[in-house]
């Protein structure tokens, strides 16, 4: 008769009771054996060791058993194992030796003691494709084996009449790993994070090739998903790019197993290979299907940001040119101003992107998908139009944004869409220049004032031939202009294609007596605007170069990072011209003095071409100076401070300053003689 099938702890007893050893020897013998001679199953080394003190025993069949991740050993048969997914990698295509094909996926699970790696191959594989099986669910192998893995390490597989059980009702969910939400929102995203999130695609970049270290060749390929709030860069490389190849804009998808990096512009993206997948339609993407990307106003723009998605009319246009970068190569370049309901902005293109930029006319309305912003030269944000970029003309509809009316005073540098009137108190002729094209421009300059300051005004080619109309006293209503660093007074305003000029419009009149300046304290300066008088001394510096760039032909600011690049006549020779800013100090307080061109040669004591050769020296020879300081009250748009734009700068004289001194003190017994009777 066959011995009774015996279970592993008997087994042991009995070979205890034969070879006259202790339990423990024998569970060394056991487990040496196992080791020495490859076999895993712990019963069947008993069963050896058994026979060797002439002990014969009968393998039972095994019956299914379910076994935590940590005690799965290679060798083992009809296993069964719940976890919850880690992580799905999908099907792909692989060549037997003999030539054919076959398919492989897998699928990570975990529960409390551990993560193991289930391989399905072939037929079984394909359970993987339609997204049911997913990270954050819970999943139950029953009939299954396990093997050794490439690592070295346990490998589950399903067994023939295997099968998988997803959110079986019957388990304990508490014990088991958790995971972060699935999907992940596109606003949680942060660096390190591997995630599943669902988006929908707005649009998909050209495949690029490149040569790896090892001299192979690679390719990627990005997109832009958005799930109606954020937009993020997802790029795919390797086996994914021809997955992604299949997707078109406007598909909604899930993309599972993607590593979060940190982008260019600090702000996180996405990197999905081989071991990611994309489900295209899933059921959690359904609300999905009608969003759009959202689009930002211009006021909400700031620098640098990446992705922006922004709508705006075409409110100005300069000419495209050339531009030598640092590398020796030439670029071309060409910027326009939009315009919403809540600002403008400056948006340049750059090389093939500027045949784009040549078809706009003014007024079009641009959507720009994918731009960057950065801050420019004049401390403003601006957008840029990149390789990753879409552009589309006249696709939707934006409001006007409405011209600001502003007293000549109140107006800044690199301020857009302007109103303002004044008494023209000087007309300069009408003179022509050529731009770089070639073509022949027309420029005239006029000198306006208002009841709180003056300024000077550029009119352009139609506009500059009117100016032959215009004389002096004339009332002159500008709408929808723009304003440049300037000279003297450091602002100056230009015009352009769309600016509405009126001269002596119905109705309109101006007061164009301008105050005189009051010698005041600097503890006493408030109110912006006002012409004021102050005695001190040159505290500090404050200009780091004491002068800036400006074209010689039109003597606009030249602000460009290349130093060369006149955004009307193009590239240039740059003339400069001499700026100070620097603190003054009267004991009762200090206050930034702005002084410009001719006024910082008179101060310094030195001509442009001394300041431009020896800058610090020309600079350091007016600290502890006192002056006389007249000018134009104004306040900084960024800081809020009070500055003081210079109109004339007057060394301190002793006798003058006596004698003035002395007016004061009679002019104040005459009141108090007059008071008394």
């Amino acid at each position: 008769m066959d011995p009774q099938p015996m279970e592993f702890d008997e087994i042991v007893d009995e070979i205890v009771r034969r070879s006259g050893l202790t339990r423990e020897e024998v569970l060394d013998r056991i487990w040496k054996t196992k080791q020495n001679i490859g076999i895993i199953n712990l019963k069947a080394a008993a069963i050896l060791v058994g026979r060797e003190y002439g002990l014969s025993f009968r393998l039972s069949t095994p019956a299914p058993v379910q076994l935590k991740i940590s005690d799965l050993l290679p060798g083992m048969s009809k296993v069964e194992v719940v976890g919850r997914i880690m992580r799905v990698l999908p099907p792909k295509e692989f060549e037997y030796s003999d030539g054919r094909r076959g398919q492989i996926g897998s699928v990570f699970l975990a529960d409390e003691t551990g993560m193991v790696r289930l391989v399905l191959w072939g037929e079984k594989a394909n359970a993987l494709l339609d997204g049911e099986i997913r990270r954050g669910r819970i999943l139950r192998l029953r009939n299954g084996y396990v093997r050794q893995g490439m690592d070295g390490k346990p490998e589950l597989s399903l067994g023939f009449g295997g099968s998988l059980e997803l959110d079986p009702p019957d388990v304990d969910v508490e014990n088991l790993p958790w995971v972060p939400e699935s999907p992940v929102s596109l606003s949680e995203l942060r660096e390190g994070m591997e995630v599943d999130v669902v988006g929908k695609i707005i649009s998909k970049t050209d495949v690029r090739m490149f040569e790896r270290e090892d001299g192979s060749v690679g390719k990627v390929v990005s997109f832009f998903i958005t799930d109606g709030k954020n937009v993020v860069r997802v790029s795919a490389w390797g086996l994914m790019v021809d997955e992604v190849e299949k997707r078109n804009p406007g598909d909604v998808v899930r993309i599972e197993n993607a590593l979060v990096k940190t982008g260019a512009f600090k702000t996180p993206e996405l990197s999905i290979d081989e071991r990611s997948r994309i489900i295209v339609n899933p059921p959690e993407g359904e609300k999905l299907a009608s969003v759009s990307p959202p689009l930002l106003k211009i006021k909400d723009v700031i620098g640098p940001m990446a992705y922006v998605n922004i709508a705006g009319r075409v409110k100005r246009k300069q000419r495209s040119v050339e531009v030598k970068m640092q590398d020796g190569t030439l670029k071309k370049i060409q910027s326009v101003v939009i315009a919403d309901e809540t600002g403008t902005i400056r948006l340049t293109f750059w090389d093939d992107n500027v045949k784009i930029s040549d078809s706009l006319k003014v007024g079009d309305v641009v959507l720009v998908r994918n731009a960057y912003s950065k801050v420019g030269p004049s401390g403003f944000p601006e957008l840029h139009v990149g390789k990753e970029t879409k552009v589309e003309i006249n696709t939707v509809d934006v409001a006007d944004i409405k011209p600001v009316r502003l007293k000549l005073a109140e107006v800044e540098p690199n301020m857009e869409c302007l109103e303002v009137v004044g008494k023209v108190i000087e007309v300069s002729p009408v003179r022509e220049f050529q731009r770089s094209d070639g073509t022949t421009g027309k420029v005239a300059s006029i000198r306006i004032a208002d009841d709180s300051g003056s300024l000077r005004v550029s009119l352009w080619d139609e506009l500059a031939e009117r100016a032959n109309d215009i004389r002096v006293n004339d009332v002159i209503r500008l709408i929808d202009v723009y304003s440049v660093p300037g000279f003297q007074n450091g602002v100056e305003i230009q015009t352009s294609e769309t600016t509405v000029m009126e001269i002596n419009p119905p109705g309109i009149s101006v007061e164009a007596a301008l105050p005189v300046e009051e010698r005041k304290k600097i503890s006493e300066l408030q109110q912006p605007g006002e012409k004021v008088e102050v005695r001190g001394t040159i505290a500090q510096i404050l200009t780091r170069r004491p002068y800036f760039n400006v074209c010689p032909r039109c003597s606009r600011t030249i602000t460009s990072e290349e130093g060369n690049l006149c955004p009307i006549c193009g590239v240039v020779e740059p003339k400069p011209r001499a700026v100070l800013g620097f603190l003054l100090d009267d004991g009762s307080g200090v206050i930034r003095v702005a002084t410009f061109g001719e006024l910082v040669e008179r101060l310094v004591g030195s001509n442009l071409e001394e300041i431009v050769k020896s800058p610090d020296e020309a600079v350091q020879k007016v600290l502890g100076k006192e002056i006389v300081v007249r000018g134009t009250l104004k306040q900084d748009v960024f800081s809020g401070m009070l500055e003081i734009r210079a109109r004339e700068i007057i060394p301190v004289e002793p006798t003058k300053e006596a004698d003035a001194l002395l007016q004061k003190i009679k002019m104040m017994r005459e009141e108090f003689k007059v008071e008394e009777k």
